[in-house]
């Protein structure tokens, strides 16, 4: 299972992590948004994170965690439209 940070995510999205097939990850101009694809759908998990918390949470934590149960990540990380 991911950290707590990202349990308690999943929780407010109303998902399990056992669920998630892939993880989308979008910079746009107010942080880093974070989502789930579930049964086939992108569920919104974590929105405006900023670079440092971007760096603790998900690249030091939740990519690991993907590794490890072969969730689908696109390494060419999606930027929002200006």
């Amino acid at each position: 299972m991911p950290s707590d940070f990202w349990e308690d995510r999943a929780e407010d999205g109303e998902f399990d992590w056992e669920d998630v097939e892939g993880i989308r990850a979008v910079r746009g101009d107010d942080g880093w948004d974070i989502y789930a694809e579930v049964d086939g759908e992108l569920v919104p998990v974590a929105e405006g994170m900023e670079d440092d918390e971007m760096q603790a949470e998900f690249w030091d934590d939740l990519y690991f965690w993907m590794i490890d149960n072969e969730v689908d990540f696109d390494r060419d990380i999606e930027y929002a439209p200006e």
